[in-house]
């Protein structure tokens, strides 16, 4: 009996087994880990350069009307892809005017249009909040477009499960004021 068990304490059969069992775990929530955190970094930047597309075509724009305002929303879901607004997100395009030093909210528009919320502000005529240190000349114009996002993790449910993510982007018109948005 004594032998049997010295035997079976120096045998290496089944270590890799043993060993592989204890590791795999390990390897796969690295695996999963690494291809959430890209998803995550993927999202960012995504939120990012959709605030900065949507204010570059709004500032490029020398009129606006309500639907060229939808097709540059309808934009940004393509910029947004693979992630999608909607239910996860919106996004906000304001037009912000130096009023004798006050910066005006001058208008707002919404993608989806039942969305709220802004950094800068929701009533129009009301002084805007501008990003720490950003001031507005009198009779200037900005266009200020906000992507915000839900983030929904993949596989690490609520770990991250608070994770908004929002962008701002600060242009000015190039072709005119574009303080009247036509129908």
């Amino acid at each position: 009996m004594i032998r049997r068990l010295r035997h079976l304490w120096s045998s290496a059969r089944g270590s890799v087994a043993i060993e592989t069992a204890l590791t795999l775990p390990l390897l796969c929530l690295i695996l999963l880990g690494g291809i959430e955190l890209s998803r995550f970094i993927l999202a960012h930047q995504k939120v990012e350069r959709t605030s900065a597309t949507l204010a570059d075509l709004v500032a490029r724009s020398d009129t606006l009307s309500n639907s060229g305002m939808d097709s540059l929303f309808a934009a940004t879901q393509y910029v947004m892809a693979p992630f999608e607004l909607g239910e996860n997100g919106h996004a906000v395009i304001t037009l912000v005017i130096g009023d004798n030093g006050t910066p005006k909210i001058a208008w707002q528009r919404y993608q989806p249009s039942d969305a709220t919320g802004s950094e800068v502000g929701t009533i129009v005529g009301q002084t805007a909040t501008l990003p720490t240190g950003f001031t507005i000349a009198n009779g200037d114009h900005v266009i200020i477009a906000e992507v915000f996002y839900d983030y929904q993790p993949m596989f690490t449910g609520d770990l991250l499960s608070d994770t908004s993510l929002q962008r701002m982007a600060i242009f000015r018109p190039r072709f005119g004021t574009l303080t009247i948005v036509s129908d």
